[in-house]
């Protein structure tokens, strides 16, 4: 039953700096994502690298979710970057948990 659930579940830590906005991805396609800060700076998170106005701010020890429906079609691609980020402070760690299904 552990094995499974750790087929299922992957936990990848992203360094951030605070100089660039930094493009993050999954590293398999899933049908959701857990994001977390886990650094003591505010990290930004953006849409769109260049454009301040697709910009949300996570605070530390904040986290937020990304799911699909489910369905093969609408699964969250680990070819195409989720969102871009960087910290406010110093190098900041941003945890995915990515789960298959």
């Amino acid at each position: 039953m552990a094995e499974d659930l750790a087929q299922n579940l992957h936990i990848r830590v992203h360094a951030l700096d605070n100089t660039t906005f930094t493009p993050v991805y999954v590293s398999v396609d899933c049908a959701h994502v857990d994001v977390e800060n886990a650094g003591e700076d505010e990290i930004y998170i953006r849409t769109d690298s260049g454009e301040a106005n697709t910009q949300k701010t996570l605070a530390a020890g904040a986290e937020f979710d990304i799911g699909s429906n489910g369905s093969r079609e609408n699964f969250i691609r680990a070819r195409a970057p989720l969102f871009y980020a960087k910290t406010a402070g110093s190098t900041g760690p941003l945890i995915l948990r990515e789960r298959i299904v």
